[in-house]
């Protein structure tokens, strides 16, 4: 079937495997799609344009219900399409993460009853995947009543009732009962991912469900007893809650063959941020999956990558594709209009159903992959290819030597030996997740080196490092054995390297002198 999908994915250990052995997962999940969120839509925050069902009324205002009837069968026919799947297996990914909401699949009311609709969304995925070759995992991103209590499940309002109403439990263990049943025998679809991100914290305004944690260890083991009646060979993804940051529901091992998923928004891109599920590896012997992590900057991504590469935790960035922001693998231009069509969901004036017609228009010519902008530093930055850029103190936990220098007092790299420091105070952010973990550097003295993982370079390269500031310093780098000295300029050091495989280790140290670093580019 080529080179990606050989076989069913399955655990063996710590590991996820097919057929030809271990596999890490990279991959996009593709957000918005069969579960619109308001942000996605350059929302402005807007609480009454934040999920689903309020996005879908929103637009019947501003459309009319017949124009808005026929907007949501062309936006699943333009937004994610063949040629979408084929242009993440072209940049080199080996899967997606495929949300959905039950709605799609279920009638509202009493009893189950299924709509053929969702179904024919999943198997045109299925069947687009394996033109492409790439592993589809399926997520149930708004399981039937609400599994998190918050906008990305499609809830009438702020609580999970999954785990309060029976009803809704019983819908939801159907619903992926039949997903196994028509699925059963294809290895494409890479796994199951039951419930994504299920009971959210309680906030000042938000109340505390927590006590849910037993319906939610009781929804997987009664969704995969069901499962497994059908189903003897998909792998289970399984998420904590808390924005499956919280590890507690995984008091044993649910499953022969599942991996334990978490997320990780923001924060530092270091060892620190994945202790806790490190050591839930170790203790339940199964691998881990970073099932969603992104909406920052790409060197960001690169130093989360490098980690997840050495550790052997597999991940998905969030999401694909979005309007108006480039930190995705593409990027939907924002069509002319748009403020007046936030500004009525924000309590304005409505702008007119021609107005607003043209407007929703020119949104479907802009969500076809043609019309997106590409963003080839954000896949470079991801899978780490040539040209990709770290900052100097996201290096390997691994190998590095160091003086055991004081700490910083930001708590950045402190488990290290190494001497990480502040060059700037943290200023305001730019975006939600932002940790300002680019204003610091690394300080090497001599005797002091610290590791990286190379992309693959076919050819001699240019090791490229710029420096904050360099005291009469000889740098060094050493791949495959051979030692280069860096040519230093200014606040630039370089150095041709030999060719060389993807995820080499790569060694810079300082001789003499002292050098501070701030970024490495490979």
């Amino acid at each position: 079937m080529g080179n990606t999908v050989q076989g069913f994915l399955r655990r063996q250990g710590q590991d996820v495997v097919n057929d030809a052995g271990p596999v890490i997962l990279q991959g996009w999940g593709i957000g918005n799609w069969l579960l619109p969120e308001g942000y996605m839509w350059e929302s402005q925050g807007a609480h009454n344009f934040d999920r689903p069902r309020r996005i879908e009324a929103r637009v019947a205002e501003l459309l009319g219900p017949e124009k808005a009837a026929a907007f949501w069968p062309r936006f699943r026919q333009v937004f994610f399409t063949q040629a979408d799947v084929q242009y993440i297996k072209d940049q080199g990914y080996n899967s997606i993460r495929l949300p959905f909401d039950a709605a799609l699949f279920l009638e509202e009311g009493p009893g189950c009853h299924f709509k053929e609709a969702g179904f024919q969304y999943l198997e045109d995925v299925v069947r687009w995947c394996r033109a492409a070759d790439l592993y589809v995992i399926f997520d149930m991103h708004a399981a039937p009543g609400g599994q998190t209590g918050a906008n990305i499940d499609n809830a009438v309002a702020e609580i999970p009732r999954l785990f309060v109403d029976q009803d809704q439990f019983d819908k939801g263990v159907a619903l992926w009962a039949e997903i196994a049943r028509r699925f059963k025998d294809d290895p494409v679809v890479g796994g199951y991912d039951l419930l994504n991100e299920p009971i959210r914290p309680a906030t000042g305004t938000l109340v505390d469900y927590d006590r849910l944690l037993p319906r939610l260890a009781a929804f997987y083991e009664t969704t995969i007893t069901a499962v497994r009646q059908v189903d003897q060979a998909h792998l289970f993804s399984l998420e904590g809650h808390h924005w499956a940051s919280d590890p507690r529901v995984f008091t044993h091992v649910f499953d022969e063959n599942m991996v334990i998923h978490f997320h990780r928004y923001g924060g530092y891109p270091e060892k620190a941020q994945f202790t806790p599920w490190l050591e839930l590896r170790d203790r339940l012997n199964v691998p881990l999956w970073l099932g969603e992590t992104g909406e920052n900057k790409p060197q960001w991504y690169s130093a989360l990558t490098q980690f997840c590469t050495d550790a052997n935790i597999g991940y998905c960035f969030w999401p694909y594709k979005k309007m108006g922001k480039r930190n995705g693998s593409v990027t939907v231009k924002t069509p002319a209009g748009w403020d007046a069509i936030i500004a009525y969901v924000k309590g304005g004036v409505h702008p007119g159903y021609a107005e607003a017609a043209a407007t929703f228009e020119q949104l479907l010519l802009n969500m076809a992959l043609v019309n997106c902008e590409r963003n080839p530093d954000v896949d470079a930055a991801v899978l780490r290819t040539a040209g990709m850029t770290l900052r100097a103190t996201d290096f390997r936990d691994a190998d590095c030597q160091g003086a055991n220098a004081p700490k910083n007092f930001d708590g950045y790299r402190t488990t290290t030996p190494m001497t990480v420091a502040a060059i700037a105070e943290p200023q305001p952010s730019n975006f939600g997740f932002d940790s300002h973990w680019d204003r610091f550097v690394l300080t090497l003295t001599p005797g002091e080196s610290v590791t990286y993982l190379t992309p693959a370079h076919k050819a001699p390269w240019q090791l490229t490092i710029a420096l904050h500031e360099a005291k009469d310093a000889v740098l060094t780098a050493q791949l495959n054995g051979e030692t280069v000295t860096f040519a230093v300029s200014g606040t630039t050091a370089t150095a041709t390297m030999p060719a060389n495989s993807a995820d080499e280790v790569l060694t810079i140290a300082v001789n003499a002198g002292e050098a501070s670093l701030l970024t490495v580019t490979f």
